[in-house]
């Protein structure tokens, strides 16, 4: 969105970083929304390893950390997707995984900068959002338990759907 163009050497820089790592290219990119270029290749650079790129393990956990340090209700609203293995639909991201973090019409927004920051993917087209398996790994092993009562709720919201596909006949599925 508001990224800044990058210099030849700079462009030379991220994809002897990345080795051209589609993701992992993305998610410098969406660094790049936060920190200057001599700032982030200098903390890439700590992350390097022998063949000279950086882990995308590594990059993916600076850019959940330093993203939910700006955006307070992001970490929960990530640790929240978790659970939501085939992604979420976006109704269901309004009523369930948002509720209580903040007003709605903020979530859109925090879609948008996640997406940005390639932490998440939004389809418009089938309305869901899915996250990265990378990301997905990285929140699974780091994931703040969110105990019984999301548990409950997350059951709650889905066995209502799961009524209303029984009551209806098998050819309207």
């Amino acid at each position: 969105r508001n990224l800044k163009p990058l210099h030849e050497e700079q462009i030379a820089a991220l994809y002897a970083l990345t080795h051209g790592r589609p993701l992992l290219m993305r998610m410098v990119l969406g660094l790049l929304l936060d920190y200057d270029w001599q700032d982030l290749s200098a903390l890439l650079l700590q992350f390097q390893q022998e063949d000279g790129s950086v882990p995308v393990q590594d990059v993916v956990s600076f850019a959940v950390e330093s993203y939910a340090v700006n955006q307070p209700a992001v970490g929960p609203l990530l640790n929240r997707l978790v659970s939501a293995a085939g992604g979420a639909s976006l109704t269901a991201m309004h009523e369930l995984f948002w509720r209580g973090l903040g007003a709605s019409d903020e979530l859109d927004q925090v879609l948008a900068e996640l997406e940005d920051r390639a932490l998440l993917e939004v389809d418009n087209f089938k309305q869901r959002v899915v996250l990265h398996p990378v990301v997905r790994r990285y929140l699974e092993q780091n994931v703040v338990m969110l105990g019984e009562d999301w548990e409950r709720t997350h059951a709650r919201y889905y066995l209502s759907y799961a009524r209303e596909y029984q009551r209806l006949p098998l050819n309207r599925w």
